[in-house]
């Protein structure tokens, strides 16, 4: 969660709450099925690293950039990049709770939020 807050302290009030609440979602998800053991900053620094230079090569359309975030060949869990990409799409969608997100708080998060997932991932080991 530090580096939630940490990469997040630059954007709104709003931003931060739901990047607060999305990766606290994806923790969880994590932890009923997985031990998880402590992410080094290090590894934390690489995946965003590895991440910043995914998105950055993205084709510009919207709809093949989400293609290839949900693949498995480009990310270690589809399913909790469809979670992201979809609540993303969503924050402004709600009207009692509604995040208009600009296209760069909106690939900021992206960016965000699938190192928290992939960090999470490395650092898992089935629950025995």
């Amino acid at each position: 969660m530090t580096f939630l807050i940490a990469w997040n302290s630059d954007q709104r009030r709003e931003v931060v709450e739901l990047a607060l609440y999305l990766g606290l979602v994806i923790v969880e998800a994590f932890s009923r099925t997985v031990a998880v053991r402590r992410v080094s900053e290090e590894d934390i620094l690489r995946l965003l690293s590895t991440n910043q230079k995914l998105i950055a090569g993205l084709p510009e359309s919207l709809e093949e950039g989400v293609a290839l975030l949900t693949s498995p060949e480009y990310v270690s869990e589809p399913a909790i990049m469809r979670y992201i990409l979809s609540a993303l799409a969503e924050a402004s969608d709600d009207p009692e709770d509604s995040v208009e997100l600009s296209d760069d708080e909106f690939w900021h998060l992206v960016l965000v939020l699938k190192t928290c997932s992939d960090a999470l991932h490395e650092a898992s080991a089935p629950k025995t």
